[in-house]
């Protein structure tokens, strides 16, 4: 009986250690920006361990990557960026066996503007694509399941590209300002101006530049003066001050443990809702 029970056991064992054996391993991957993380994480599902390099608040302009932010981007699997001069800086810390996905490369960039995850038609028709490519060049085999996910979110991005339209449709003012040349490519979709104060969010505009902005805003109507987290809002709430405006702030990029911004998809839809009021 002790034998039975022994060679049963042993069975037992051995399918187990043959299921463990031919269970897939995770895609690792690093991602520098939450948005990007967040889409791969989307069409990547359980097959894939995602990272963010660039933390909540931080701006990829001025990010000094940490030791432990290195040494993970060096020993994953796949790592995304954008590139057109946004975070080029994360690909020198790729490890040797690395896959490099720059999302920018062979995209038409309007004006050269790397945040065209802020378009969700780009991030519909040519940012999701190339991750999914990425994702299935690493596993041929599970390709099939990204394409899946990938045409799921693709059918998510649609509806939510008509939600915004339809929400901008009916706005009164067409145009805002921003401390940071980050909505350009939103603005453009959805018909909209950006008037930036400035390239980078670090620099302090001139008076010049001031009573420029001032003149543009009242020519245009213009009550909205957008900011983003982590950055210095005084610029905006002298130019409000001096228009008669409101200063609101909303989100490029989200992160981890935000509400309503932990998702790409949810992220989209916050910082709609602050468009709609900031316009009307």
């Amino acid at each position: 009986m002790r034998s039975i029970v022994t060679i049963l056991l042993l069975g037992v064992l051995l399918v187990g250690c043959s299921l463990i054996a031919t269970s897939p391993s995770k895609i690792r991957v690093v991602a520098t920006l939450h948005p990007l993380a967040d889409l791969v994480r989307e069409i990547g599902g359980e097959r894939v361990e995602v990272m963010t390099l660039i933390p909540a608040g931080a701006s990829p302009h001025a990010f000094e990557p940490t030791s432990g932010a290195i040494l993970r981007a060096k020993g994953a699997d796949l790592l995304v960026y954008m590139g057109a001069g946004l975070d080029d800086w994360a690909s020198e810390f790729a490890g040797e066996e690395t896959l490099l996905l720059c999302l920018s490369e062979g995209m038409e960039l309007p004006d050269g503007d790397p945040h065209v995850w802020l378009d969700p038609v780009l991030v519909k028709e040519a940012l999701a694509p190339q991750m999914a490519q990425a994702l299935s060049e690493i596993a041929p085999d599970s390709s099939d399941y990204f394409r899946g996910n990938l045409r799921r979110l693709q059918r998510e991005l649609e509806r939510l590209h008509a939600e915004i339209r339809a929400a901008l449709a009916t706005v009164e003012v067409r145009a805002f300002i921003t401390l940071h040349a980050a909505w350009g490519p939103f603005a453009r979709r959805y018909q909209l101006e950006d008037i930036c104060i400035e390239e980078f969010p670090a620099a302090e505009p001139s008076a010049a530049r001031l009573a420029s902005l001032v003149r543009s805003a009242r020519e245009r109507g213009v009550r909205a003066v957008l900011v983003e987290p982590g950055y210095n809002p005084r610029p905006a709430e002298v130019l409000a001050s001096e228009i008669g405006g409101q200063v609101y702030e909303v989100d490029p990029l989200g992160g981890e443990g935000l509400p309503g911004r932990e998702r790409y998809l949810d992220l989209m839809r916050y910082n709609l809702q602050i468009f709609v009021s900031a316009l009307r």
